[in-house]
């Protein structure tokens, strides 16, 4: 088996075994309200998403026989069996957990954690008193209210100058947002931000 990275070129074979694995978990046989779910992991949009530097993806190809191992979580066995691998049994291995306390120093390298201004806490929430037992039960009272239902779009006139306009082209998600040049430019924003403030590649 050899792993290489994954070009657009790739995309049927990868979109394939996904699709083929998703049936169990439609809602009807006629996969009615998984629109776009499919879309998502279609031919096409693998193929989108190969084609730019925000996704980057492996794939295995035969070759180079001989034994190989894998270990993998129970969701994922049946994926590896399909892959040509045979469950071999489980194995448990014992580990070695020391809780320490921190110390002053310790405390001191710990982040300050950033507060947003749309962030709630338990005490913004309509009901704020967490259910502590285990059982499920009916709340005859339960009446659904959430504040941001429905939710509200806004137009905002976003002004670009040709060199913009041709870096918005380059880089727009058209496999999944067609044409549309403003869903197409809130995804670069959406994706610009995570980077900045949570981390995300």
């Amino acid at each position: 088996m050899q792993i290489t990275v994954a070009t657009p070129a790739d995309a049927e074979a990868i979109s394939a075994p996904v699709l083929a694995i998703s049936a169990p978990f439609f809602l009807a046989p006629t996969r009615e309200g998984a629109e776009p779910f499919l879309a998502s992991v279609s031919e096409d949009a693998e193929r989108g998403y190969l084609a730019t530097a925000r996704f980057r993806g492996h794939v295995a190809r035969a070759g180079h026989p001989g034994r190989f191992t894998v270990n993998a979580s129970l969701n994922a066995v049946p994926v590896y069996e399909r892959f040509g691998f045979l469950r071999r049994g489980f194995a448990i291995k014992p580990l070695r957990v020391r809780i320490l306390e921190a110390t002053d120093a310790d405390w001191a390298r710990v982040p300050t954690l950033r507060s947003w201004s749309t962030q709630r806490t338990p005490a913004d929430f309509r009901n704020s008193r967490i259910k502590a037992d285990r059982a499920l039960q009916r709340d005859p009272a339960y009446r659904p209210e959430f504040t941001n239902v429905p939710i509200v779009y806004q137009d905002h006139a976003i002004t670009l100058d040709d060199e913009e306009l041709a870096l918005l082209h380059r880089h727009a998600q058209r496999s999944l947002y067609g044409e549309d040049d403003g869903l197409a430019l809130r995804d670069i924003v959406f994706a610009w931000w995570e980077q900045q403030f949570l981390g995300r590649d």
